[in-house]
């Protein structure tokens, strides 16, 4: 729950049948491969100062090429692997710094009742393809009391392909929080993290 010093590696693999959605708008159904895989390296010195650090890779196959159904697609922000960012607010991005959007179908019906269709750009939630890492450093603050800070640096980025990842995908974040180990092994904590890339205006 709390670990200090050691090694970890893991990996997971999911099948998925559903309906998917492919960049021209068709919608079929498809199989989906989605795997992920992490390590996790924590140092101590002198039981002083702990350095944690965690890398994570996903990503996902279809035959079809389709992308990921909405609540299969990886995400990032808050606790999810960002800290600073709202959950689900790392978006997509074009190498020009944009973010990537799509076109979505929209209709509403007006004054007199009448249903209206029309088109719109949206930002695109998620990703098929994600790569996220975090630095934290931790250390106590009154060890008798199981008290612990720590600062933290957390970096990440999602797209639709592994080929589609550049210089300008990556968001970053940093920031401090307080740990409070509950018998000394079970962490209460709490983090407040200061988002270091401003290139979505919605983002705070």
């Amino acid at each position: 729950i709390n670990p200090t010093s050691g090694t970890l590696v893991w990996t997971s693999v999911s099948y998925i049948n559903a309906v998917a959605e492919a960049k021209d708008g068709t919608r079929s159904r498809e199989n989906f491969w989605k795997y992920e895989l992490g390590t996790q390296l924590y140092l101590s010195f002198r039981k002083a100062l702990v350095l944690a650090t965690n890398v994570h890779f996903g990503d996902s196959v279809s035959e079809g090429g389709g992308n990921l159904p909405d609540n299969q697609r990886f995400l990032l922000g808050g606790t999810n692997g960002m800290r600073g960012f709202p959950s689900g607010g790392v978006l997509q991005y074009h190498k020009d710094a944009g973010p990537q959007t799509k076109l979505v179908r929209k209709s509403e019906k007006n004054d007199a009742d009448e249903t209206i269709e029309y088109e719109e750009y949206e930002p695109v939630v998620g990703g098929d393809t994600v790569v996220n890492g975090s630095v934290e450093l931790r250390f106590p603050l009154i060890r008798a009391s199981g008290l612990w800070a720590a600062s933290f640096v957390d970096v990440g980025a999602l797209s639709d392909g592994l080929s589609e990842f550049h210089g300008n995908s990556f968001r970053f974040s940093m920031g401090a929080g307080i740990r409070w180990l509950i018998g000394g092994t079970i962490p209460l904590r709490l983090d407040y993290g200061f988002v270091l890339d401003r290139r979505c205006g919605d983002v705070d």
